[in-house]
């Protein structure tokens, strides 16, 4: 199944004020963006899935902090808000992380720069995980690339771990974009039952992405690979990024 690239609607755009984010909830049938003003509606996007992927979590936090301060430079705004965003998602390790950055960048800033402070660090950041989205997509295609015999192939991918879940092309389904920029890809992805991210997200992604692409059902996944119809997998689990201490 392919599907026209059409128009794109990013998944997130910060506008320098406020955080302009496409609600997941409502893909595929709608691209809806939300706009996101402070630390309790990023929260609460965070809460009901709108946001969702460690490292995008992350960033979305980030600046969700960033803005509760814009609105409120003040010790007290700062810890209502860190705290408020941190309890969102508990098991997303990103969230928890970059909120803590944010919160040490404006306290070690003063009263009088944290606002700016707090801004410039989620932009970081959001830059770093572009960054290392893009470093990410380059070594793992090198690594199919020398793995795998030259020609067409065909890859499994679970859940989603495309734009939808990390800034840039993503981490797993961006190994597998930059593939296709290479050679002739064949993506299937399965169902990640309950909540459909495959479903739902990664073949909204692979459309978009112009990328060949087959929806399987979770169960078929060991069968495909047992009869070797399956060169790679890649993206079983998308669990976020590794915090700089645990590298």
């Amino acid at each position: 199944m392919t599907a026209d690239p059409g128009t794109r609607v990013p998944p997130l755009r910060w506008d320098g004020e406020r955080l302009h984010v496409l609600d997941q909830t409502r893909l595929p049938h709608a691209e809806e963006v939300l706009v996101l003003t402070g630390a309790q509606d990023t929260a609460e996007a965070i809460e009901r899935l709108s946001v969702r992927g460690a490292p995008l979590i992350g960033v979305t936090a980030a600046y969700g902090l960033a803005m509760a301060l814009a609105d409120e430079p003040s010790l007290g705004a700062l810890e209502r808000g860190a705290e408020r965003l941190a309890s969102a998602r508990p098991t997303a390790r990103n969230l928890a992380w970059a909120v803590e950055r944010v919160r040490a960048a404006a306290l070690a800033a003063g009263p009088s720069r944290m606002a700016a402070a707090a801004r410039a660090e989620a932009e970081a950041i959001h830059a770093e995980d572009e960054a290392a989205s893009a470093a990410l997509g380059r070594h793992g295609a090198d690594a199919l690339d020398d793995a795998l015999a030259s020609g067409p192939l065909t890859v499994l991918t679970h859940c989603n771990t495309g734009a939808l879940a990390a800034s840039g092309r993503g981490t797993a389904l961006g190994v597998i974009a930059e593939l296709a920029d290479r050679r002739d890809v064949r993506v299937l992805a399965c169902e990640t039952r309950p909540l459909l991210q495959g479903a739902r997200l990664t073949v909204w992604e692979c459309g978009r992405l112009g990328l060949e692409h087959e929806l399987v059902v979770d169960g078929a996944a060991a069968g495909l690979i047992r009869r070797g119809e399956v060169a790679a997998v890649v993206g079983a689990v998308l669990l976020g990024r590794p915090r700089p201490a645990d590298r």
